[in-house]
């Protein structure tokens, strides 16, 4: 059973981007790689790390940096990081720590799913967070501490100071949830707000009181000292709150283009998926449904290029079939490409990927060139390529090729969200394969059983369960005198039946579709009346199709054979 996925990667991205502040010289890679972390998963926004992950990490960061309290000093650097992404970009645009740690709920969410966090508000600058676990999560101590580091540096946006807060219940010292009380300063600009009030109120007192006490002319001078003083306390109090403002705004106008690149995102994923159903319908011919799917692919998801390889029939090699975003030379160069699926010593990517039935991504291909196959990386140093990711087609448990995509003049980063998506439309670009080919079969064999149907010697009808012609050769629209466009689809078979046979005809064909057990004869003689009112004495066998309830009839003409029969005994 697969572990649960708790935290955000945001959070082992908030650590890696401390290290590289802090500790410089400690390589965040071997941290990683013992806990089972890619960095391309850091990357992606949308990607969750289970318990399990996230506790080796912090094990070996501990005896990296020799520092028991690091994920405290962490959760207080997370809140200004860039691994913050969206979220932080969301708490910088609050103005006051009161309307920050009024919607922590919310951000814990986008955080974590281990433990649900409910706020409530003391006093206007103290409020207590009770946080209560999941069932079946078993958090440790330093996950408590990040969350303490956090909520402390949250009031340190606006006032400069860290919260104070107390922590009187800790389900790690046997408490049912871990309880914090939060208190903060208050922000520059409401202290001066304050302190002009006051001194509004206090001045006004003095100068009433002053006014039967001291002569006329210095009582101007002191209401005159008491206009200027409250005159700059405004100003002052003003000045702060615009500067705290303008903070607010720029860091808000940050999150709102990172919002509208998400929604543009998005957007472009929904047309993506309406564009590959569209190109799945589009018909039989493979190369065309996959060269539109490979369009809009490159174009919706921001890759500079991308191909599509195929599996041949026996599954030996893998052939190049679509590509796009490449130039005429590189073009010329994928077409030549072949890769070997029955040499055991093949290592390359595309081959891997199609084996296993498993993604790659490579951010970096210098990293991995050791690691190639020298065919491979002939290939990706002749087309230039510096990050790719590879996904196999695969359907109803078989690979059929691989998809390949990749960034060169974007540089963009690839992640696990590239890698969601793709593994998303893999599978329907197997589906669109298998129906276009399933197709094309079925066209063959429609042709192929069209033309033995015209070409036999006897006159050939499929009938439906109501009689109705469905098909006709040409030798039935000779022998019953009507064109094939009057009979297919319009004409009832029963039109031709003499009325002495079309009551045993009748059952017949009833029988034959009721699977009676008492079956009727697959053989026999009726007698039919053509379009000129002759009557003909004709020899017909029926078969049902299989799992359909339309039958298929051939029928001889004994006509002349019976004339014959008649004159002989005649004679």
């Amino acid at each position: 059973m697969e572990e649960k996925k708790y935290y955000s990667s945001r959070i082992i991205k908030s650590y890696v981007e401390y290290l590289k502040r802090f500790f410089p010289d400690i390589d965040v890679a071997p941290l990683l790689k013992h806990a089972g972390i890619e960095t391309f998963q850091l990357d992606d926004e949308g990607h969750w790390m289970t318990q399990e992950e996230s506790d080796r990490f912090h094990d070996m960061l501990v005896k990296a940096t020799n520092d028991p309290d690091i994920s405290r000093k962490v959760g207080r650097f997370s809140v200004t990081s860039r691994a913050s992404g969206a979220v932080g970009q969301y708490i910088l645009g609050f103005i006051n720590p009161a309307t920050a740690y009024g919607v922590i709920e919310k951000i814990n969410g986008r955080l974590s799913r281990a433990a649900t966090l409910k706020t409530r508000a003391i006093e206007t600058d103290k409020i207590e967070a009770k946080v209560t676990l999941e069932p079946g999560v078993e958090e440790k101590p330093y996950q408590c501490n990040y969350r303490i580091g956090a909520m402390e540096a949250l009031a340190k946006l606006s006032t400069n100071k860290l919260a104070s807060i107390e922590h009187p219940v800790c389900v790690h010292k046997g408490g049912d949830c871990c309880l914090y009380v939060i208190s903060w300063e208050k922000t520059p600009a409401l202290m001066w707000k304050r302190i002009r009030n006051y001194a509004s109120v206090v001045g006004l007192v003095l100068c009433i009181l002053a006014l039967n006490f001291i002569p006329s002319a210095y009582w101007d001078a002191m209401v005159l000292s008491y206009v200027i003083l409250l005159t700059g306390l405004t100003l002052q109090s003003e000045h702060l709150e615009k500067k705290e403002l303008l903070s607010t705004v720029n860091t808000q106008a940050d999150a709102a283009d990172r919002l509208l690149d998400q929604i543009n995102s998005r957007y472009n994923e929904a047309l993506l998926i309406q564009e590959i159903g569209q190109a799945a319908s589009m018909g039989s011919e493979v190369d065309k449904i996959l060269r539109h799917m490979m369009r809009s692919l490159i174009v919706r998801l921001d890759f500079d290029r991308g191909m599509i390889m195929l599996a041949n029939e026996q599954k030996t090699l893998l052939i190049h079939s679509v590509s796009y975003g490449y130039n005429p030379k590189d073009e010329t160069y994928l077409e030549k490409i072949i890769f070997h699926l029955d040499n055991p010593n093949s290592k390359g990517v595309a081959v891997e990927a199609f084996r296993k039935q498993k993604p790659v991504l490579v951010n970096d291909v210098s990293l991995i060139e050791k690691d190639m196959s020298p065919r491979t990386r002939d290939f990706i140093r002749d087309m230039g390529t510096q990050s790719f990711i590879c996904v196999p087609i695969v359907h109803k448990g078989e690979s059929m090729g691989i998809l390949m995509v990749d960034n060169v003049q974007t540089k963009k980063p690839l992640g696990q969200t590239e890698i969601n998506l793709l593994m998303g439309i893999a599978p329907q670009i197997g589906i669109s394969i298998r129906n276009a080919v399933a197709y094309q079969k079925t066209r063959e064999s429609e042709e192929l059983y069209r033309t033995i149907f015209e070409s036999t010697s006897t006159a050939n009808i499929m009938i439906a369960e109501d009689s109705t012609i469905l098909m006709a050769n040409n030798n039935f629209a000779r022998l019953c005198g009507y064109s094939k466009q009057e009979l297919e689809g319009k004409m009832n078979w029963e039109t031709f039946i003499h009325q002495d046979d079309l009551g045993k005809m009748k059952t017949y064909h009833k029988m034959r579709r009721q699977r009676h057990r008492t079956a009727p004869p697959s053989s026999y003689e009726f007698r039919a009346v053509n379009r000129k009112g002759d009557v003909l004495d004709l020899m017909m066998s029926a078969a049902m199709i299989p799992d359909k309830k339309e039958s298929i009839i051939s029928i001889v003409d004994l006509s002349g054979k019976k004339k014959l029969e008649t004159q002989l005994m005649q004679s």
